[in-house]
């Protein structure tokens, strides 16, 4: 008795698996990263940030090793011809990732994450200067309402206002110019060359600080260490076969989930529990990144219209 061929799925089906596949990966990497923050904040009680930031980029090594030896054309998946674009992106990406670890060694995890929200918009607004995408007035106007949204959670001129709120605000637009300077760079490069060369980058530079204020970690906190980098390295890959496997439009908004896991994590580690103007004001700048990404997706379907006449 032979067995039976699996039956074939239609084109609807198949999208519909690759669709279900992008959100579980969409999710699974927002969850990794929020592990990542936590382990951060509690390091940085003991350690010295730009340590911290060192091993995040070195042990990171591990996961993006195991995907060049999986792959058959590894030196062609490295082969670059824009140096110089790698460098500006690991440059910007790297000081936006100093600024957020020194605001999650300083702040509540939840209202880190929930400024940090504020990227798509600083990527909208840039988008037109830097790229030269026309962005129209509604768009425009998303951008202008999730700021005010920012300003709800930063509450400048009250008494709960912190000039270290700053911190997350800035490396959130260094964050989207690195990834505009990304934009620029897919046209060419590969993730995992996009991944291995800002992570040398990050690793060289930051290493020069391990001379000073040195501190020997337990070895409990060198397994924190090694995890760090672990999952940071693999909440990319993650974060890249999300995109691969499903539409943006889809999987983008499921980002979001990591207030939900930065506000547990926080009041389940370090006691944590961010007043409603957080969560006000977060609300606020997730509406507006979820028109922006709308309004987006569908002036880009427009675009792919055939023309009549």
């Amino acid at each position: 008795m032979t067995d039976k061929p699996a039956p074939l799925l239609s084109a609807a089906e198949t999208e519909e698996r690759a669709n279900a596949a992008g959100a579980l990966f969409m999710l699974a990497s927002i969850f990794a990263f929020s592990v990542m923050d936590a382990t951060i904040k509690w390091l940085a009680v003991t350690y010295p940030v730009m340590h911290i930031v060192f091993f995040r980029n070195f042990f990171a090594f591990i996961p993006i090793a195991l995907m060049l030896a999986a792959r058959k054309d590894r030196l062609a998946a490295l082969r670059t011809r824009n140096w110089k674009g790698h460098l500006i992106r690991a440059a910007l990406g790297l000081t936006s990732m100093i600024l957020f670890f020194n605001a999650f060694a300083l702040m509540p995890l939840a209202e880190v994450v929930a400024i940090a929200f504020s990227a798509p918009l600083f990527i909208t607004a840039l988008s037109m200067p830097l790229l030269g995408e026309r962005v129209g007035p509604r768009r425009w106007s998303a951008v202008v309402v999730g700021f005010i949204g920012v300003l709800i959670i930063l509450r400048p001129g009250t008494e709960l206002f912190q000039p270290v709120a700053f911190l997350p605000l800035i490396a959130s637009l260094f964050l989207a110019l690195a990834m505009l300077q990304v934009r620029l760079l897919t046209r060419t490069e590969t993730n995992i060359a996009l991944m291995t060369y800002m992570t040398t980058a990050g690793a060289l530079a930051t290493a020069p600080f391990l001379l000073s204020g040195w501190v020997q970690p337990t070895g409990f906190d060198w397994g924190l260490f090694v995890g760090m980098g672990i999952i940071g390295g693999t909440a990319q890959y993650l974060l890249t076969q999300a995109f691969r496997k499903a539409p943006a439009s889809l999987i983008a908004p499921l980002e979001y989930s990591g207030i939900l896991w930065a506000g547990l994590f926080g009041y389940w580690l370090f006691g944590e529990l961010p007043d409603h103007w957080v969560f006000v004001g977060s609300a606020i700048v997730i509406t507006s990144g979820l028109y922006i990404l709308h309004r987006e997706t569908r002036l880009g379907r427009l675009r792919q219209k055939p023309q009549k006449g």
